[in-house]
């Protein structure tokens, strides 16, 4: 990737990180929801990093992908893998977008646990979508160019 339109492209990658993960978020908690509440019960454990949020957040969506039995589903989150961990790692290198994760996945958890009707969790996920945002809106104008975020994953 070069780093012409990286702000417009990292929007979108955040976009559809939305969408995919109310995809699969909704079809793993009405096949699956103890192996999702198995992961939600494992925030608990994230160390406070950049590196820790970032891999755990990929791992539930990867766990989320593969809960829909549709290995296209995988393969598509597998296409934006390199990306979605660079930004990521950058995203989470703020405490207070780490803190409104934690809070996520606990609220997550919790509604889940209560057997919250779908729509509402969905609602929740694109609130929290909207709030982290607002946080990479306001991070993005420190945000080094794309091919500088690194390889380290």
């Amino acid at each position: 990737l070069d780093d012409l339109g990286s702000l417009d492209l990292v929007w979108h990658l955040l976009e559809t990180r939305t969408s995919i993960f109310a995809l699969y978020l909704r079809t793993a908690i009405k096949r699956n929801p103890q192996s999702v509440i198995q992961l939600l019960n494992d925030a608990d454990e994230i160390l406070y990093t950049a590196e820790s949020y970032i891999n755990y957040d990929w791992k539930l969506l990867h766990l989320l992908s593969r809960a829909t039995n549709n290995p296209i589903c995988t393969l598509i989150l597998n296409g934006f893998k390199t990306l979605y961990l660079r930004v990521g790692s950058y995203y989470y290198s703020n405490p207070s977008t780490r803190d409104l994760a934690a809070a996520f996945y606990q609220k997550l958890l919790l509604m889940i646990e209560d057997k919250t009707e779908i729509e509402q969790i969905i609602s929740v996920l694109w609130q929290y979508s909207r709030e982290g945002g607002e946080y990479f809106h306001a991070m993005r104008i420190d945000m080094p160019p794309l091919c500088s975020l690194g390889d380290q994953f």
